[in-house]
C-alpha cells in the first residue's frame, strides 16, 4: 500500500479503516524495548490492533464540507520557548517528538507544527502540566520548599508575545464547532499519549492534525485541555511557510515562580 493511498486520511467506510489498520500494523516497531513471550506478543499485537481501530473509528464521520473557519488579525498570542532557541518561531524541532497534532513515527503524520497560547497561564499549563501535578501532590504531603527547589529544576525559558495575522484557521473551540464536522469529544480531548506510545500508534487527534494539514488549513484554534477557559493555536508550516509575526515583547521566565518555590 503506497503513501499516496492514504494521503488525506479521510475514511468513508469501515472497510477503509480495516485496510488502513492492516497497512499500518505491518510497519516495523521502532522503539518498543519490552521482551514478551510468544503468547505475550500475541496479546500485545491483538491489543494494539484494537486500539488503532478505535482511534480510526473516531474519525470515520469527519467531514470538511461545512467547516468553521476564521482569520486572526493582530491577535495577541503567547509562546514559551527555551532560552537557547535563536528563533522561537522555527519549527525545526517539531519532529523531534510527537505532540497533540503531530505524530513523528511515520512520515505521513509528521506535521511541522508550532503552538501558541491565548495567555501566559495557558502556555504554562500546557508546558508544565505534569510538574503542576507533581507539585500539588508534594504540597499535599507537606514536602518542604527546599525539597521542591531540589526536585523542580527547569532550564531557562523566555516568554514571547506576538501579534499574529493568519487566515484559513479551522475552529474547534466549542462542542458545536467540532461536532458539526463529525469530530467526537475524545478526539479533541484525548490525553492518552503515553498509552498510545506504548503501542506505537497515533492518537485520533494526531491523525486529525494530518487530515487538517492535508486539507490546506493553516492552523487549528482549539480549547486547551489543561486550561479549559483558554484557547491554543497550532500552525502548520507546510501551509504557511516560515513564520514572521511581529514581536510585541519578550521576557525571561523562571517557572519556579509559578510553583511558589522561591519564597
Amino acid at each position: 500500500m503506497s503513501e499516496q493511498e492514504y494521503s488525506d486520511f479521510l475514511f468513508d467506510s469501515e472497510f477503509e479503516i480495516e485496510a488502513y489498520a492492516k497497512w499500518f500494523l505491518r510497519l516495523p516497531l521502532e522503539t518498543l524495548e519490552d521482551e514478551f513471550t510468544p503468547e505475550g506478543w500475541r496479546k500485545f499485537y491483538a491489543r494494539r490492533e484494537l486500539r488503532l481501530k478505535a482511534e480510526l473509528d473516531d474519525l470515520i464521520h469527519v467531514s470538511f464540507e461545512l467547516p468553521h473557519v476564521c482569520s486572526l488579525k493582530k491577535k495577541t498570542l503567547f509562546k514559551f520557548a527555551k532560552k537557547f532557541y535563536k528563533n522561537p518561531l522555527s519549527m525545526d524541532g517539531a519532529l523531534s517528538k510527537s505532540s497533540r497534532f503531530n505524530y513523528k513515527n511515520i512520515q505521513q503524520m509528521q506535521n511541522r507544527v508550532i503552538y501558541f497560547g491565548q495567555d501566559k497561564q495557558c502556555c504554562f499549563g500546557e508546558l508544565f502540566h505534569l510538574d503542576i501535578q507533581k507539585y500539588n501532590y508534594a504540597s499535599i504531603i507537606g514536602r518542604s520548599a527546599e525539597d521542591g527547589r531540589y526536585e523542580f529544576k527547569f532550564p531557562p525559558y523566555k516568554i514571547y508575545e506576538y501579534e499574529v495575522d493568519l487566515d484559513n484557521i479551522l475552529i474547534l473551540t466549542t462542542e458545536l464547532n467540532y461536532k458539526a464536522l463529525g469530530i467526537p469529544d475524545r478526539v479533541v480531548k484525548n490525553e492518552w499519549f503515553s498509552f498510545n506510545n506504548e503501542f506505537e500508534i497515533p492518537t485520533s487527534g494526531q491523525i486529525l492534525g494530518t487530515m487538517v494539514r492535508n486539507k490546506g488549513y493553516k492552523g487549528i484554534l482549539y480549547t486547551s485541555v489543561r486550561t479549559q477557559a483558554s484557547s491554543n493555536l497550532v500552525i502548520f508550516e507546510e501551509n504557511t511557510g516560515p513564520l514572521s509575526f511581529r514581536l510585541i515583547s519578550e521576557s525571561d521566565l523562571d517557572p519556579t515562580h509559578f510553583f511558589n518555590l522561591t519564597q
